[in-house]
């Protein structure tokens, strides 16, 4: 797990779910949820007005204390 995933899965796990979720969604990465299972993708700031980006925003995640610029997809493409 790198820092950045250890980051989000703390975060996850003190904010919106359980340990084992947490690990799933880690897991899964941008290719879980980018075939609509269970996973992240890490969205920059310039590409919050992306249609993409706003179908999704109902799985969007916003807090600075996050990597990057703070931005995270969580769950699964809709």
């Amino acid at each position: 797990m790198t820092s950045e995933e250890k980051q989000l899965f703390d975060f996850l796990v003190d904010y919106y779910t359980d340990k084992d979720t947490a690990r799933k969604i880690i897991s899964g990465g941008d290719q879980g949820y980018s075939y609509g299972s269970c996973g992240y993708q890490w969205v920059n700031s310039d590409e919050l007005d992306d249609d993409y980006i706003q179908s999704q925003k109902e799985n969007l995640i916003m807090d600075e204390s996050l990597p990057y610029d703070g931005y995270v997809l969580v769950g699964g493409m809709i």
